[in-house]
Formats: structure tokens, sequence, C-alpha cells
């Protein structure tokens, strides 16, 4: 057995301990000096995002990441356009900054993640003086195809949904979906 002294053991653990408090400290520093969210442009709707979210960078790296689908939405003018897993509402906007001022077409966002959600309600509350939020119904709940319940795994502004056993069925479409509160 090493004869091992309480001193060297304190010596050991201080660097390590050091270093997770000043991580710590410079997080929250950032976090008092920048903020938590980030501001970001689309078309002519500025988007809030979380200050870790992948979207700038990814439009940055792929241009035409996210660029179909606002470009099919310009050419309708009515009808009903699901936006399941709508993250921060970056998409709805997208579409409607592409959409024909003419159109008349509802948009039905659904996103699970609590903390989304509450962005994308955030996001689109600037679509009130626009006259589009009446055609806007937004809903925080999962959808799936079998009762199972969910969890849902965060990293770099999406979310990842993994699927468990059951829990509260909210409510069913005609084809079979089933949506649960999230």
């Amino acid at each position: 057995m090493s004869n091992i002294s309480c001193k060297s053991i304190v010596k050991s653990l201080i660097p390590p301990f050091i270093l997770i408090i000043t991580r710590g400290a410079f997080r929250f520093v950032k976090k008092l000096l920048i903020g938590k969210y980030q501001t970001y442009s689309i078309g002519r709707f500025n988007v809030k995002l979380n200050r870790d979210h992948a979207l700038p960078r990814i439009q940055e790296r792929y241009k035409m990441y996210d660029r179909f689908l606002p470009f099919l939405a310009s050419y309708l003018c009515d009808g009903v356009i699901f936006d399941i897993g709508a993250n921060v509402g970056d998409t709805l906007l997208a579409m409607l900054d592409k959409m024909n001022p003419e159109s008349t077409s509802t948009f039905v966002c659904i996103e699970p993640d609590r903390d989304y959600f509450a962005l994308m309600k955030k996001n689109i509350e600037v679509l009130d003086s626009f006259h589009y939020a009446q055609r806007i119904f937004i809903e925080n709940a999962f959808c799936a195809t079998s009762k199972e319940s969910k969890t849902t795994v965060k990293s770099a502004g999406t979310a990842k949904t993994v699927l468990m056993p059951v829990v509260q069925k909210v409510s069913s479409g005609g084809g079979g979906s089933i949506c649960y509160i999230a």
C-alpha cells in the first residue's frame, strides 16, 4: 500500500475543481452579457433562436437548406399546410415570406418541445401586423401513429424524439394519427 498524504490528494483535486468553476463562471457571464437568444433574419421576418441553434450555420454551409418548401408555398393560393415538428416557426415564416399575397392558406404548426413551442409562439407574434395571425394555429403536441409516449433529446437548436410506452391521448385524426399532450 502506498503512502498517499491528504495534501497530495487535495493538490490533485484543485486544478480540475478550479477549471470547473471557471467554465461555469464563463457560461454565466456569457449569458448575462450576450443573452440566451440570437436574432436571425428569414426574409422580411426576424426569428428568435436559442443562442446555440444550428440554423444560421446550416444555412450558411448548405445554401439550399430549408429553401424548397417556401418556394413551393409561393405557388399555393389556398388550403391547409401542416408543419409537424415546427421548431421555432422558422419554416412557417420562410413560407409566409415567399407566399403569394393573395393566398388564403391556413397553417397548422405542431411542436412537441415546450421550449421550442414557446419560441415559436413569440416568433409568430410579429405576424399580427401582417394580418396572418388569424390563419395560423399552433399546438404544443406530439403526433404519432401508435400509442406511445416520448422523450425529447435536444442538440444545437433541434430536438429528436424518442418513443416510449403509452400516455394520455388528446385527439385522433381520420388518418389514424394520434396526438398526445407534450
